[in-house]
C-alpha cells in the first residue's frame, strides 16, 4: 500500500545517512531519571538544534520536532532505503489518519491542518482528510482510497457506521499489520513488525481481560505468537498469565505488576530489540532504531508534560529508557 508522497531528489545511501544519524542520536535525551528528579522536568531538558527550550504548555514543541525529523529522514533516503522503510513510515502515518478523523468528530478542523503540516501522506490522502463534511463520509472515502491501493482495505467499508472511530481504527491497524506480516520485508523491518503485532495482540488481550470487553476478530495474524496463545489466556488463566506472556515477548527481567498495563514494558522490550538491531553492519537497524528513539523521546517528554502531581515513581514506570 503506497500512500506516502513522492520525494524529489536522489537522496543518500545508508552509509552516509548512518554517519549523520550517529551525530543526531547523541543529541537525544538520555538521562530521564535526572529530568524526573527536577522540580520542573521539561525546563531541565537541554535544547537541541531540532528542538528549542521546553516549558509549561510545550506539547507542540514536543511533537512538531518529531514530525519534522521524520520528514527530514524520509527526504534524506535514497530510493532503496525508502522502499525498505516505506512500511515503517506508513505505520506512523496511520496515526495521523486516525487523529485527523477524530479531530473532525470534535469540530477541530484547524487541528487536522496542523497534523498534516509535516505529514508524509500523499496529496490525495491529505485532500480526502481535509475535505468538509461528516466524519463518516471522510472515513468511507479514506477507506475507498486505501482500497484502490490494496483490495484488502475494502473491509473498511461500513466499519465507521457500525463501530464508530474505535472500530475503524482497530480494523485499519489490523489490516495494515496483517499486510506487513505477510513477508517481503527487510529482516530488521520484518522483526519490528512481528513484535508490533505481538504487542498489539497483548494490548487487545489486556483490554479484554481488564475491562471484560469482547472485540470481534481481535487478534492480528503474522506475529511470533499464535492467536491460540491469546485465546487460551482469554479462556484460561486470564490476567494471571499475562506477566509470563509479556516476559516471553520482551525478554526483560522486569516483572509486570498485577493489574498494570503491559504497554510500557512492551515498548521497553521493543527498544531493547532495536538497540540490538542497530549493531548490525548494514545500517538498516540503526536507522530504524533512530526513528524509534525519536518517537520514544517525544512520548517520554509528553508524559513528563502531563505528569502533574502524579507520584514520581508512577511516572518513572511509564518512561521508556
Amino acid at each position: 500500500m503506497e500512500i506516502l508522497r513522492p520525494v524529489a531528489g536522489r537522496g543518500y545511501p545508508a552509509d552516509y545517512l548512518v554517519a549523520r544519524l550517529r551525530v543526531r542520536r547523541s543529541l537525544l535525551v538520555a538521562d530521564w531519571w535526572r529530568l524526573l528528579s527536577a522540580a520542573e522536568p521539561l525546563e531541565a531538558v537541554s535544547p537541541s538544534p531540532r528542538r528549542g527550550k521546553l516549558g509549561a504548555g510545550s506539547e507542540q514543541g514536543i511533537w512538531t520536532p518529531l514530525l519534522e525529523e521524520t520528514a527530514w529522514l524520509y527526504g534524506q533516503m535514497d530510493e532503496r532505503l525508502r522502499r525498505i522503510f516505506s512500511p515503517v513510515f506508513t505505520w506512523f502515518e496511520l496515526n495521523t489518519i486516525v487523529l485527523c478523523l477524530r479531530s473532525r468528530g470534535t469540530g477541530e478542523g484547524a487541528e487536522a491542518e496542523g497534523l498534516l503540516a509535516h505529514t508524509l501522506l500523499a496529496d490525495k490522502v491529505r485532500r480526502t482528510l481535509l475535505k468538509g463534511g461528516e466524519t463518516a463520509v471522510a472515513a468511507e472515502e479514506t477507506g475507498a482510497l486505501l482500497a484502490r491501493e490494496d483490495m484488502r482495505y475494502v473491509r473498511l467499508q461500513g466499519v465507521y457506521g457500525k463501530d464508530g472511530m474505535a472500530g475503524f481504527e482497530r480494523q485499519l491497524v489490523t489490516l495494515f499489520l496483517e499486510q506487513a506480516g505477510c513477508g517481503g520485508l527487510h529482516p530488521a523491518v520484518g522483526r519490528f513488525f512481528r513484535y508490533l503485532i505481538d504487542m498489539t495482540n497483548v494490548m487487545t488481550l489486556y483490554k479484554e481481560l481488564r475491562w471484560r470487553i469482547r472485540l470481534p476478530s481481535p487478534f492480528v495474524g503474522g506475529g511470533r505468537l499464535k492467536g491460540s496463545t491469546f485465546r487460551g489466556l482469554l479462556e484460561g488463566d486470564g490476567l494471571r498469565g499475562l506477566p509470563q506472556l509479556v516476559r516471553s515477548i520482551t525478554v526483560l527481567p522486569e516483572e509486570l505488576s498485577p493489574g498494570a498495563s503491559p504497554e510500557p514494558l512492551l515498548l521497553k522490550g521493543l527498544s531493547k530489540m532495536l538497540g540490538r538491531e542497530a549493531r548490525e553492519p548494514d545500517g538498516i537497524g540503526l536507522i530504524l532504531d533512530y526513528l524509534w528513539r525519536c518517537r520514544m523521546e517525544a512520548r517520554n517528554l509528553s508524559i513528563l508534560a502531563h505528569g502533574g502531581d502524579a507520584d514520581r515513581e508512577t511516572v518513572r514506570t511509564e518512561l521508556v529508557q
